[in-house]
C-alpha cells in the first residue's frame, strides 16, 4: 500500500493511498475519511512528527507546545526514494483561524548519498513514518473495525449534518 496523505484534526482522520502494484502511479487512488474523533493512537503517531517540524522551522520548544501536526504527505521520488512533507497549525491570538504551514520536502537518502541523509532525512523519521503508516494500514486493510479505531457510532455519510444527526440518534438525543 502506498500512502500519499494521512491527515487528522480533532474530528476525523483522512487516509489517501494507492493499492499495491508494479507502478503505484497506475493504481486508482482511494480515500478513507472517518466521521468520528480519532483515537489516541493516531494523535500520538502525529505528535511524533513535531521534532522534525521544530528542526525545520528552527523554533523553540516553547513555541512548538501549541503546534498541532495535521497531515503527513508522502511522495515517491526518483529512484524509489520517499519524500515527506509535514503540515501543521498553530493558534494565532485574536483571530478565528490558525497559522497553517507545511515543511519543505524531506527526501530519503539513496544508498550512495554521501550525507547519509542527515540533512535531508532526519534521524528518527523512518520510525515515525512506520508508526503512522501502521496505524493507517490497520484501518484500511480491515485488520480492526472502524468502531475500534474511533469512539462512538460510525455514520454512513461523510455529510457533517447527517453524521451529527446519526450520532445524536445513537446517544438518544432528539428521540
Amino acid at each position: 500500500m502506498h500512502f500519499s496523505k494521512i491527515a487528522l484534526n480533532s474530528k476525523r482522520v483522512l487516509i489517501e493511498y494507492r493499492g499495491e502494484g508494479q507502478n503505484p502511479k497506475d493504481q486508482i487512488a482511494t480515500s478513507h475519511r472517518s466521521v468520528q474523533r480519532p483515537k489516541q493512537e493516531f494523535v500520538d503517531a502525529f505528535t511524533a512528527f513535531k521534532p522534525f517540524v521544530q528542526r525545520l522551522v528552527g523554533t523553540t520548544a516553547k513555541w512548538m507546545e501549541d503546534v498541532t501536526v495535521t497531515a503527513v504527505h508522502i511522495s515517491e521520488q526518483r529512484g524509489g526514494r520517499r519524500g515527506v512533507m509535514i503540515s501543521a497549525t498553530r493558534p494565532v491570538a485574536d483571530t478565528n483561524a490558525p497559522f497553517a504551514f507545511t515543511t519543505p520536502l524531506m527526501v530519503e537518502p539513496s544508498e550512495d548519498d554521501e550525507t547519509n541523509g542527515t540533512l535531508v532525512w532526519p534521524e528518527g523519521l523512518d520510525e515515525a513514518l512506520t508508526k503512522l503508516q501502521a496505524a493507517a494500514s490497520h484501518y484500511v486493510q480491515g485488520d480492526r473495525e472502524q468502531g475500534d479505531l474511533f469512539d462512538g457510532p460510525v455514520a454512513e455519510s461523510g455529510d457533517d449534518e447527517t453524521a451529527e444527526m446519526e450520532t445524536e440518534e445513537a446517544a438518544g438525543v432528539g428521540a
